[in-house]
């Protein structure tokens, strides 16, 4: 593991409370705690007396690479696409842009609070596109 950085971030009680957090894969919470630790953050010059507030400037541009949620988070590359499924059907992400199949051509993500109206059974609020299929996929073309 890499240095570890100092500091911390803040989780609303209304996401780590809400039926969509509670179902969560482990995973998939370990992947959210990733994403929420890279959101960036500028404090408010507030008046003398009063309280400092913080305010995120980036949480429609998260884009982390998946050595990261293997090294850091211990993560195994063939769980990480389920998890970011997950948090996707649950709406705590959407996605921004689409990587494409370039190494270095990362998807980038939002944070979502469409969590709190995610309830077990509806549709997903977001999925991931799976590869167009090209040429000969195992079709039984004889007859």
């Amino acid at each position: 593991m890499g240095k570890i950085k100092k500091g911390g971030f803040y989780w609303e009680r209304e996401l780590y409370q809400s039926n969509a957090f509670l179902s969560l894969t482990k995973n998939a919470i370990k992947i959210l705690i990733a994403f929420m630790d890279n959101r960036k953050r500028l404090k408010n010059n507030s008046p003398k007396g009063k309280k400092k507030e913080y305010v995120f400037y980036n949480l429609d541009k998260l884009k982390l690479p998946y050595a990261l949620f293997e090294k850091t988070y211990k993560v195994s590359r063939s769980n990480i696409p389920k998890a970011l499924d997950d948090l996707l059907e649950k709406g705590f992400l959407k996605i921004v842009y689409r990587g494409g199949s370039c190494q270095h051509d990362a998807s980038i993500y939002a944070l979502s609070d469409n969590y709190l109206l995610w309830r077990p059974g509806i549709k997903p609020f977001e999925t991931r596109h799976k590869g167009n299929r090209k040429g000969y996929q195992g079709r039984n073309l004889r007859k």
